[in-house]
């Protein structure tokens, strides 16, 4: 393994690939699993995918809303929920239909689900169109010459074609963190059904119950987390380019207990406690930490498709953690080592580009919980060659600013 610590700038990363390739092939094994009904889903699924643009595609099945709908499908064919099964294969054109979009070939008639009763929303678009009111839980689209046609109850209603693309301003724009392409939007009903099985779930002892609320309106927390980016990004480059190619939506919530998480299952997906000067100190430099924490887990999700980094079993040896009063397997102080050390990059470099010493203090304490996990790790015999190497690797980044190499690290340029 070469330098998996330092961030992938780029979509062409090898690890993100291999993400994105496994997706289509999961997209394509349904798409050959089904019916071939000449109305049903599947054959519209088939369509939009001949019409896709293939970068597109490939960036439609690496959004979280796809993995939540394949994850989602799985468990459904599990318990042989036929009817539950067959609603949910009609919600896969919604998913498809940014790619035909992008191609800016028309395409025939295909039949989307609306959301929220009037919103035909594409995941991985910077807009929705709400269209006219009516009974059909659904719309008909099409894409002739340059119009994008939806048609509801038998009206049909035209627009230009590039409207969902277009980031202009309105109530069917969707927040984005500034200057990047990642949503800020906790309304899509799938994340909320997510949320609530979150709250549903018993949090282990010792902790309470959860209390996550999602954030109606995300243009109310736009700033604060579009400030946060700001500052990962002036603080170090990479680590922000590399975000906006792995993490496809921010879901903002409110939360006494919780401050934020992401998951194999919704990979792409950071889910981040929204907070303001009520709730903490500094929300910026708050919600700066959480994102490269999140982010960093993402990250290393993502590498894990194509590298081992356990000894066989290793993953699930319990062992201490710095972040948790619990033993934890070593697959979660694995993670925690890697979000510590790249937090500590961060903080070390935030001190440097705005003078401000609490970025240099909270550098010095996530250096020294990294090292404790390392300590841990070293000693536990749960990894690979690999997993051992890039802790090494996070370790003479993550080295503490007082020694220089940080800083030294970042005045030869943003990519080491």
């Amino acid at each position: 393994m070469t330098a998996a610590f330092v961030p992938a700038r780029q979509p062409a990363d090898p690890a993100l690939l291999a993400c994105g390739d496994a997706a289509l092939r999961s997209l394509t094994a349904v798409l050959n699993a089904g019916g071939a009904e000449p109305d049903g889903p599947l054959a519209a699924a088939r369509a939009l995918v001949e019409a896709a643009d293939p970068a597109a595609l490939r960036a439609a099945v690496l959004h979280p809303l796809f993995r939540h709908w394949r994850s989602t499908l799985d468990a459904r064919v599990k318990i042989g929920a036929g009817d539950r099964i067959s609603a949910w294969l009609d919600s896969l054109p919604r998913l498809l239909l940014a790619p035909a979009l992008l191609a800016r070939d028309d395409f025939a008639r295909v039949r989307v689900p609306l959301v929220r009763g009037d919103q035909l929303r594409v995941p991985g678009l910077p807009r929705h169109l709400v269209v006219r009111p009516g009974t059909d839980p659904s719309v008909v689209v099409s894409r002739e010459g340059g119009e994008l046609r939806v048609e509801r109850d038998g009206v049909t209603e035209t627009f230009p074609a590039g409207i969902l693309a277009a980031a202009g301003l309105g109530e069917s724009r969707r927040p984005v963190l500034a200057g990047t392409p990642v949503e800020l939007d906790a309304t899509d009903p799938w994340v909320e059904e997510v949320l609530a099985g979150v709250n549903a779930t018993p949090s282990p002892p010792p902790y309470p119950p959860r209390d996550i609320r999602p954030v109606p309106d995300a243009t109310r927390v736009e700033a604060v987390f579009s400030r946060a980016a700001g500052l990962i990004g002036r603080a170090w480059p990479d680590c922000l380019a590399e975000l906006t190619t792995h993490v496809r939506l921010v879901v903002p919530f409110t939360s006494a207990l919780m401050e934020g998480w992401t998951s194999l299952s919704h990979l792409g997906a950071i889910f981040l406690r929204a907070v303001s000067d009520d709730d903490v100190p500094d929300p910026v430099r708050f919600t700066a930490e959480r994102l490269v924490h999140e982010a960093a887990h993402t990250r290393l999700y993502v590498l894990s498709v194509r590298t081992r980094f356990f000894a066989e079993g290793g993953q699930h040896r319990l062992l201490s953690s710095p972040l948790r009063k619990d033993a934890r397997p070593a697959a979660g102080v694995y993670h925690a080592a890697f979000v510590l050390a790249r937090v500590a990059v961060v903080m070390a470099r935030a001190a440097a580009v705005t003078g401000d010493e609490r970025f240099a203090e909270r550098g010095h304490e996530c250096h020294a919980e990294f090292r404790e996990a390392q300590d841990t790790l070293a000693t536990s015999g749960a990894l690979s060659e690999a997993g051992t190497e890039l802790l090494e690797e996070a370790a003479a980044h993550a080295a503490s600013p007082a020694s220089g190499r940080v800083s030294g690290a970042r005045a030869e340029g943003e990519g080491t």
